[in-house]
C-alpha cells in the first residue's frame, strides 16, 4: 500500500512514517484478532451452557 502526503517540500514520503503506519495497522489487526477470539470463546461458552440446560430439562 502506497501513501502519499503533499507537503510544500519536494522530497519523497518519509519511509519511517510508512513503517510506523505499517506497525500501527499490524497492531490494530492483532487487537481485532484477539477480540474475535474472545467473542468466539464467550459465544461457545454460552452455546454450551444452553445445550446443557436443554438436556437437563
Amino acid at each position: 500500500m502506497k501513501f502519499s502526503i503533499h507537503t510544500n517540500r519536494n522530497y519523497p514520503f518519509d519511509e519511517s512514517r510508512n513503517v510506523q503506519l505499517g506497525i500501527f495497522i499490524y497492531a490494530k489487526q492483532n487487537e481485532i484478532a484477539i477480540l474475535q477470539a474472545a467473542i468466539t470463546e464467550v459465544l461457545l461458552e454460552y452455546m454450551n451452557e444452553n445445550n446443557q440446560q436443554e438436556v437437563s430439562d
